[in-house]
Parts: structure tokens; sequence; C-alpha cells
């Protein structure tokens, strides 16, 4: 596990493939799992096909507004499919936000407010106390970290709040 200003990155496999016969696994119940909405796949489906179907028209001349177009339709559906795969889970100890580029742990101890955000698919806006180099929680610093609207959001939020209040 290595550690940097403002979250743990844990290197290891994900804890909701460990079974309750794993020496020192934690169990992992499938209602504490959220993945993220199916939005998030169709809008990257069609922002990379749209994408493609830009790069396969540059090839009868190069364009900056095709060129451009294109550009956002990638980097589009890169995020969309960034967050498509996202996976939050709810631990004994903390919440565990599992992305392809890395996995976040951060206890419920640490959590200020979780709060859904933005208009169209209501992503979850987390902010937390984030642990400085010793693993000390630094109370006078703010982290934040948006994840995904997730099925069963609802449920969710109404976990964490009772999570935070303890």
């Amino acid at each position: 596990m290595s550690k940097d200003k403002y979250h743990e990155t844990k290197v290891t496999s994900a804890p909701a493939e460990a079974t309750p016969e794993a020496e020192g696994a934690e169990a992992v119940r499938p209602e504490n799992v959220h993945t993220a909405m199916p939005v998030y796949w169709v809008m990257a489906g069609l922002a990379l096909l749209a994408a493609v179907a830009l790069l396969i028209d540059m090839r009868s001349g190069l364009r900056w507004d095709t060129v451009l177009f294109a550009a956002v339709g990638l980097v589009g559906g890169l995020w969309a499919l960034w967050m498509a795969t996202t996976r939050l889970t709810m631990l004994d100890d903390g919440l565990l936000v599992q992305r392809a580029t890395a996995t976040y742990l951060i206890d419920y101890r640490q959590l200020l407010r979780v709060e859904p955000s933005g208009r169209l698919l209501g992503v979850l806006a987390l902010i937390y106390h984030p642990r400085g180099d010793d693993g000390i929680i630094d109370t006078n610093a703010v982290g934040s970290l948006l994840a995904p609207a997730v099925r069963r959001q609802s449920e969710l939020l109404e976990k964490l709040a009772q999570r935070t209040q303890q």
C-alpha cells in the first residue's frame, strides 16, 4: 500500500473478490458493492463511435473541425468508460473506491460530506480529511473525490450518513 498526501492507494487485489475462506480477507456482501449507472456505458459507446466515424471521415481530408470533434469524442468516451468501470464498496471501516487507474480507501471517520452533485447524472462528491505522510488524518486539509452516479445511490447515501454520524 503506497500513501501520498491525499489518499491511500492500495495496489493489491480488490476486496470485492475476496472470499470468507481467504485468510485475513474481509468478506464483502453484494449489497455493499455499488457499480456505476449503465448510462456511462451508453455515453462511452456513443462518444467512441462518433470519434471513430470522424476519424474515418478524416481519410478524405484533414479539417480542423473534424480533428477537434474527434478529439473531444475520444476524451469524452474515455472519461465515460473510466467512470463506468468505477465501483464503490462499503467495508466495515471505510469506503473503497475502485477505478481502473487507482483504488482509494477512505475511512468513515475521514468523511466530512458525501452528496450528489450535478444536474444531469448526480455524481457523488466525497469530501474528506486526507491522511498525511505519516498516516495520521490531517484535519487541516480537505480532499475531494468525484465518483459516478451509482446503482442504489440513495441506499448508499443513507448508509454513509449513518456511518459518518457514529
